[in-house]
């Protein structure tokens, strides 16, 4: 399937390859300087601190739609297990398989190629079946702390949760940021909410995943004006879906 020339247009406007030298394996995640890091450490006032991560369990987010995608399977390798004979120290171990998808994740820059390439202009075959990711791997990436600003598009929508059909547009962002009282700076890590997790929590996975709001393809610019170094939601896919 082709993509329509707008697309095309509008990811020239927002690449960052070559920005910062034709080595970079990390993106935006330069923007967030030593600076930033001060001036998100200043903004502390309370000290609380709030896990934003989905639970890793067997019934977790993943459905089966996608091959591979197989939620934790945790196994007792080792259950007092007695080293060196009877009455002696003995130890419990166990094992967890899964995919890396599988709850709250970071998605890598090697996460999505186009037209053969990933970010800074490397080909995809560099990602291998043995190796993984040559250049831009999630192990490439620093350890991250910034600053963290909430867009609740819902709340500032006055709903719980958006329809599944709502494409999140700049303009919402906008009015999300009005609502919150936040600008967003250069180095900020958004956070945007749209109430789609409530159905996960509820119980329903399958409604979690589909139909859900999500970031439009109209947003990239918006991020990329601002110089954010990294987005995150509450959805299962990201984008609309």
């Amino acid at each position: 399937m082709s993509l329509p020339a707008e697309f095309h247009e509008m990811a020239k406007r927002v690449n960052n390859w070559g920005r910062w030298g034709a080595d970079d394996e990390i993106g935006t995640l330069n923007l967030v300087t030593d600076e930033v890091v001060r001036e998100a450490a200043a903004t502390v006032r309370t000290g609380r601190r709030t896990a934003l991560a989905l639970p890793l369990k067997e019934d977790g987010v993943q459905t089966g739609m996608i091959p591979g995608r197989v939620n934790p399977l945790h196994t007792m390798v080792q259950i007092n297990h007695e080293l060196f004979g009877p009455g002696t120290v003995a130890t419990s171990d166990d094992a967890v398989t899964m995919g890396l998808q599988t709850a709250t994740h970071w998605d890598a820059l090697t996460h999505v190629s186009h037209s053969g390439r990933i970010y800074n202009g490397r080909p995809a075959d560099t990602i291998t079946a043995h190796g993984g990711a040559r250049f831009s791997g999630i192990d490439k990436a620093p350890h991250v702390v910034s600053r963290g600003v909430l867009l609740d598009v819902a709340a500032a929508k006055g709903v719980d949760r958006l329809p599944g059909d709502h494409a999140v547009t700049p303009e919402d962002l906008d009015e999300a940021a009005e609502f919150g009282h936040v600008s967003v700076r250069p180095g900020d890590i958004v956070l945007v909410r749209t109430g789609q997790i409530q159905t996960y929590l509820a119980g329903d996975k399958h409604a979690y995943g589909y139909p859900s709001p999500g970031l439009s393809v109209r947003t990239p610019e918006w991020f990329h004006a601002r110089d954010v170094a990294a987005v995150a939601n509450d959805t299962l896919t990201f984008e609309i879906f």
